[in-house]
């Protein structure tokens, strides 16, 4: 059914591509993707994000991201996560695309490491999510060029 409603100019980030229910799924939702990005260097987050606004975007998905990369962009978007559930694994290349055929529309898999199994997921669904993190340093990295001292 489509969306009546204004739409919400969205990014995407991440090096994925959607699968035909997220697409359908994020539609429904009212948000339209205007940019698609892959990575972003964390000295230019928060440049990006000011770029994002002037261009009007209120939403940001994403599949999996660092939790410092989503602080930033929290603070300036909203966060929809597009979940995927692993529900399996394949021993070959074979077996996860007979998965996948199964249903396409939802279904996918990403290859393990060398001599590890094919890892088969399924779309579930959209979670808008809520930062709160509270920092405590346990360690920093010392440069002995700055004179600076771990405690």
């Amino acid at each position: 059914m489509p969306h009546s409603k204004p739409y919400l100019k969205g990014i995407l980030l991440g090096r994925h591509t959607l699968l035909e229910a997220q697409k359908e799924a994020i539609a429904s939702l009212g948000v339209k993707i205007i940019e698609h990005c892959i990575a972003i260097p964390e000295e230019e987050l928060e440049r990006k994000c000011k770029r994002w606004l002037r261009k009007g975007a209120k939403v940001v998905i994403f599949m999996g991201e660092a939790l410092h990369v989503l602080e930033v962009i929290a603070k300036y978007f909203r966060l929809f996560q597009l979940r995927m559930k692993q529900v399996g694994s394949a021993q070959t290349l074979e077996e996860a695309y007979k998965f996948v055929d199964e249903d396409p529309k939802r279904r996918t898999f990403l290859p393990g490491k060398e001599s590890e199994p094919f890892r088969l997921l399924v779309f579930v669904g959209v979670d808008e999510v809520k930062l709160s993190v509270k920092r405590k340093v346990l360690y920093r990295v010392v440069n002995d060029a700055e004179g600076s001292r771990n405690n």
